[in-house]
This record gives structure tokens, sequence and C-alpha cells, in this order.
């Protein structure tokens, strides 16, 4: 395992396997994310009365939503989303 990791650093440094990706210009990366997750979350619990009562993302759902965005925020950069 610690092999194959070595392998895949390269020279001592980290190679992300994602792409970057460039938002449209006239938004900021971490925006950008976080109105591509509000969509995705509306299509997935469209009828959803749990997680989506009243057609609104539920408090729960929000919650997650957050603490999910400020790992990326965090730990990686936005443009690898």
């Amino acid at each position: 395992m610690r092999v194959h990791f070595v392998r895949r650093c390269g020279n001592g440094t980290w190679q992300t396997p994602f792409p970057n990706f460039t938002p449209p210009e006239e938004k900021q990366p971490n925006d950008y994310l976080r109105e591509l997750c509000l969509v995705g979350l509306h299509d997935r619990y469209a009828g959803n009365e749990k997680r989506m009562p009243d057609g609104q993302l539920s408090q729960e759902v929000m919650d997650r939503l957050e603490r999910e965005l400020n790992v990326i925020n965090t730990l990686a950069s936005r443009t690898t989303f």
C-alpha cells in the first residue's frame, strides 16, 4: 500500500487525479459550487416530503450541505470539484 501511494505521488508532490474546473466568468468557484449543489439537491429530493417539505430543502439537508462545502473549502481547491 505504501509503495502504491509513493508511486502515485511522483517526486514528492501530490498530483491530483481530478481535473481543474473554471466556473463561468461572472461567478466565484465557491458560489458556483453551492449553486450546483442546490440544483442537484432540489432534483434529488423533489417529491420527498422529509427532505424537501413544502418545496424547500429541510434544515437537515442544508446543514449537511454546509458541512460538506466547509470541508471542500478547507481541504481542497474549489476549482477541483
